[in-house]
């Protein structure tokens, strides 16, 4: 058995896919420890080629080839083909710091961990670091174990970027937690999962994966097929969340839910007003539908808990607003 398995899950990846690599085998622990597990996800360009190229050169690679599927089915198949006793996800434009990979390991060892937490770098296509989104929680990476649900309640805040963490795999396996395939925003809803299995975790202020920034990201596209798609991303994930949620009798983990459910139903209304306004009260109707109001303030920031008041006082008038401005 491995003692780490890291998941990369490709598609068009290859302008970006060496460094990634490079970065995984410059590392402090001996090839035979870990396994890098490259999973083209039917990639139209030549991913699998260079990442065929290193599995020739390193035996700890292994290429696993799929039918297009997206981000989550390509992590799937990686789960389900892991052999190693913590699990690592990194997606193949990021990558992360010379011989870093000795003490998340350690330490994963020494307290037992089911997952630990750490830091990243925001940079942009040339390596320069990115002053660090702010976010409608604070991240607080403060050492201090304590179980999943817990954790989600005092900790986690709204980025579930499953690749600040690894996790111990027999936990993922054990529970046949896997990712919703062809979701889009897949991270939030599988790493509540995750956590709530989990017995201890723990955080570590250390920046060591490098997350860029891409100028052609969906995430910061405009144009009316990625709008629509970060629409429908929302719409899932409300729905999938209060899902989630009526199922929940922790406390920790429920208010956590619902600073989600806020957050995302905040976010969502910010983007029909802007470019679905007409279709305002077709949504507005399904939320309302979903239960989700009032939406908790429940560790918002000043700006988000005033957006959130305004939402609950009358969601039409907020699309409006958005519309207008």
């Amino acid at each position: 058995m491995k003692l780490l398995s890291i998941i990369v899950p490709m598609y068009n990846s290859e302008k970006w896919l060496h460094k990634c690599v490079e970065s995984l085998l410059h590392q402090d622990i001996s090839s035979e420890m870990y396994e890098i597990i490259l999973v083209d996800d039917g990639s139209p360009d030549g991913s699998r080629v260079i990442a065929e190229k290193y599995a020739a050169d390193h035996t700890n690679i292994i290429v696993l080839t799929r039918p297009n599927g997206g981000t989550s089915a390509a992590r799937n198949t990686g789960i389900r083909a892991a052999n190693g006793k913590y699990l690592y996800f990194v997606d193949p434009d990021d990558y992360i710091l010379d011989n870093s990979l000795r003490g998340i390991i350690d330490k994963m060892e020494s307290e037992k961990l089911d997952v630990l937490r750490f830091g990243y770098i925001e940079v942009d296509e040339d390596g320069n670091e990115i002053q660090s989104v702010k976010h409608p929680v604070a991240i607080d990476y403060s050492a201090k174990v304590m179980d999943g649900y817990t954790f989600m309640g005092e900790r986690l805040g709204a980025a579930c970027y499953v690749w600040t963490y690894i996790f111990r795999t027999k936990i993922i396996k054990d529970n046949n937690i896997y990712c919703e395939e062809g979701a889009y925003f897949d991270d939030t809803t599988w790493l509540p999962l995750v956590l709530a299995k989990a017995k201890r975790v723990d955080s570590i202020d250390y920046r060591r994966h490098f997350y860029l920034i891409r100028s052609d990201s969906l995430v910061r596209a405009k144009d009316a097929r990625s709008i629509r798609k970060k629409m429908e991303g929302e719409r899932y994930l409300i729905k999938e969340l209060q899902r989630q949620n009526f199922n929940i009798e922790n406390v920790f983990a429920r208010n956590w839910y619902n600073m989600m459910l806020a957050y995302c139903t905040l976010s969502l209304l910010s983007l029909v007003g802007v470019y679905d306004f007409k279709c305002r009260n077709t949504y507005i109707k399904e939320l309302k539908e979903l239960k989700v109001f009032p939406l908790s303030r429940y560790r918002l920031s000043r700006r988000n808990s005033i957006k959130t008041i305004f939402i609950n006082f009358s969601p039409t008038l907020f699309c409006w607003y958005c519309h207008v401005r």
